[in-house]
């Protein structure tokens, strides 16, 4: 499931250690985050290279999530279609500059599973929003309360820092309309 001895990756000097599989990791993923509320089956389709004492990973994941609205808490399905790479040290001879995942010399193994489920987990975006709340720009509100957009929180302190000696000048003009 996604964990692969060094030994069995090495084999493959020439060519790359390919792999596809189908896995469901609803459990794993509400119980890591509660942003996620279910999860589709999740596609993975990936490759491992040799590469001087470094296995490289190039991983395809997709699946559907179901996550809350950042403003009504609605379920919301996102789509996740990523890509990731890493680099695993399984000879202890990587640069220093260069940022790799280090394997255990006791259990010298290769493990994507866990890769995925981070990666999956670091896709959800801070702002999650339901179609209507997108394209309606629809704000929470309530009995004598409601959201604002920093927008329209920018527009009315702006209002409220005008002269009060010019807003007086405001209305002078429909004044003297009503008096003709």
């Amino acid at each position: 499931m996604l964990n692969w001895d060094v030994q069995d990756v090495r084999r493959y000097k020439d060519k790359p250690f390919e792999f596809e599989e189908e896995l469901d990791l609803t459990k794993e993923l509400t119980t890591r985050s509660k942003e996620v509320l279910d999860a589709d089956k999740v596609s993975v389709k990936g490759q491992l290279f040799n590469d001087n004492g470094l296995v490289i990973s190039d991983v395809k994941i997709k699946t559907t999530l179901t996550v809350p609205s950042t403003r009504s808490l609605l379920p919301v399905e996102l789509p996740v279609d990523i890509r990731v790479n890493e680099a695993y040290n399984v000879d202890s001879v990587a640069d220093e500059e260069e940022f790799v995942i280090p394997v255990d010399d006791e259990n010298p193994t290769i493990n994507v599973y866990e890769s995925v489920i981070d990666n999956i987990l670091l896709s959800i975006p801070s702002k999650v929003l339901t179609k209507k709340e997108e394209e309606e720009n629809i704000m929470p509100s309530g009995k004598n309360w409601e959201v604002i957009s920093e927008e329209d929180f920018k527009s009315q302190k702006e209002e409220e820092h005008v002269n009060p000696e010019f807003a007086k000048l405001k209305n002078l003009f429909n004044n003297n309309d009503d008096k003709e």
